[in-house]
Order: structure tokens, then sequence, then C-alpha cells
């Protein structure tokens, strides 16, 4: 949780930094819902420092391990939401994650279940999806994300059964993105193309990095070259896909028959109007795109979209 407060014995208090440099803090007692965790950072960091829009609010696992009664866990729920609604921050709730014995050959600590029995984790996560529908907060589903065949977190994405490991926050971070931006955001069903676009540009971005180092090098001038063309070529499509469904809104209005007819123009509109930006624009990716279409079908483009 970012604050601009010192936390004794985990982070000092900015002193070089901006003034309105923020430090992350966890709780004393992380994923715990009571007072000595989640309920106190909803209190101290999210209401009186941050004042965000929205929280996340991921936890309840701890609760389990230590046997804390599950009316009372729900109550702490309840209480979290009250007082975030209260202060004008919507919440968003996570599913409490799966557990796993996979590793506890590596350390006996790493056999998770015997403390947080998935009976009682799909319990509780399926009284928070309900809490969440039944007073219109939004449902982080991690659960159904991370869970294997068996019932368990998957092996590869956690090395102690319990902590997500990189691998693990590589399949929650979209899940949390799509729901931030499908509901709280209110960018809809826009929000979700959104996100997966987000997703796939930081992806690719880490990536670069990484090659560039890896391989001294990567024609970063070309690179950056063509994902400007790209981008031109995007835009242009953009805007065409806009004005397109603006003007079947007003026409049709906004019943299926306008989303029928906006998903029939607008979809084939859009792959025109990028294929003739990216050949004006001669984007190379997009001829060796072409290369791979059937032969008539690539002729047909060729002919309709000249160079």
């Amino acid at each position: 949780m970012a604050t601009t407060k010192p936390v004794p014995g985990r982070f000092p208090a900015p002193t070089s930094e901006p003034s309105n440099k923020r430090i992350v803090r966890t709780t004393d007692s992380p994923n715990c819902t009571g007072a000595c965790g989640w309920l106190a950072t909803v209190v101290d960091d999210v209401i009186v420092d941050l004042k965000p829009a929205a929280v996340v609010v991921l936890a309840g696992t701890n609760d389990l391990a230590r046997g804390v009664p599950p009316a009372t866990i729900q109550n702490n729920f309840t209480m979290m939401a009250d007082l975030a609604e209260k202060n004008g921050i919507k919440p968003l709730f996570a599913s409490i994650l799966p557990v796993s014995d996979y590793h506890k050959a590596r350390n006996p600590m790493y056999e998770r279940t015997p403390a947080r029995p998935p009976d009682a984790i799909r319990s509780l996560n399926a009284w928070l999806a309900d809490f969440c529908r039944k007073r219109g907060y939004i449902y982080v589903d991690y659960f159904s994300q991370t869970v294997d065949s068996s019932g368990r977190l998957q092996e590869s994405l956690a090395d102690d059964g319990l902590h997500p490991n990189p691998a693990g926050y590589r399949v929650m971070a979209p899940v949390v993105l799509v729901a931030a931006l499908v509901g709280k955001a209110g960018f809809g069903h826009r929000g979700l193309a959104l996100s997966t676009a987000g997703v796939a540009v930081s992806g690719c971005a880490a990536l670069l990095v990484l090659l560039r180092r890896r391989l001294a090098g990567i024609h970063g001038r070309d690179l950056a070259s063509s994902a400007a063309r790209i981008a031109a070529a995007s835009a242009v499509m953009g805007g065409a896909i806009w004005a397109s469904s603006h003007a079947i809104g007003l026409v049709l209005g906004a019943g299926r028959a306008a989303a029928l007819a906006d998903a029939a123009v607008s979809i084939p509109l859009g792959a025109v109007v990028f294929t003739l930006a990216g050949r004006l624009l001669r984007i190379a990716e997009l001829d060796l795109a072409l290369q791979t279409l059937p032969r008539r079908i690539r002729s047909l483009v060729e002919r309709v979209l000249p160079c």
C-alpha cells in the first residue's frame, strides 16, 4: 500500500525524494481481514492517507490459517466495504487464491492445505462473489485462473504452495486489469480489449529490453520507425471505426440490431482502413502478414488496395 508515512522496521520516511513521492507499504499482518490487517489498512492508508478512487482487497487466507470463523471474516469484509463506500472509495474484492502441497518435499512447512482447506477457500470465495453481486462491486476472480484440475494452486505459479511467484503474478495482473478497466473505469466491453492490449504491449516492451541486453542491440531505430507507422495506421483505423459506430448509433439507436450492424460494418471497415493506411505508410510487417494469406485473397487485396 502506498503511503508517505514512515513504517517502523520496514521503510524509512522519504527524505531526498520529492514530497509527493510515495513508497509501498504492507499491513503489519498481510492478508488478514481483521483490525490487525486490512481493516487497519483501509482506515489508515486508504481513507486517511491516499484517498483513491478505488481499492483492491485481497485478503482472507491468513484468517483461514488462524482458524478465524467464516462469519467473522465475512463481517470484516462487510465493514471494509462500508468504510470504503462511506468515504467515496469503490472497493474491488479479489478471491482468495488456492493453495497446494506440491512443494512440501522441499520444506514441510509448504504443506498448505491442512491450515487452508480447499473447501473452506471455495466456500468463502462463493460468499464473496455473491456479496459483490448483491452490492454491485467488482469481483476479481484470481481463483479460477490459478487453480488446477485437482483444486490446488497450479504448481508452476508458486514456489511454496501459497505465495505467487513471478509466473503467478503474470497470470494475476491481467485479471485485475480487466476488472478495473471493464468495471471501475467504465469502459465496459471496450476495457477488455484495452486491458489485453495493455498487457501485450507491456510484455512486448519487457521482452525488447531483455533481448537488447542479450543481443547487444536490436536495430532500435528500425523498430521505432515501424512502431510509429503502425501506431499511425492504428489511429486512422480507430478514427474510422469510431465514426462508423457513432453513425450507426445515431441511425439505429442502442439496441441489438445496432450492435449487430456495428460489428458487421465497423470490423471489416477497420481492417480495410488499417490495411490501406499500412500500405500507404509502407509498413513492411503488413506486407509480410499479407504473404501468409491464401493466394486468391492476397491477389484481391493487392488489386483493391495497391501500394
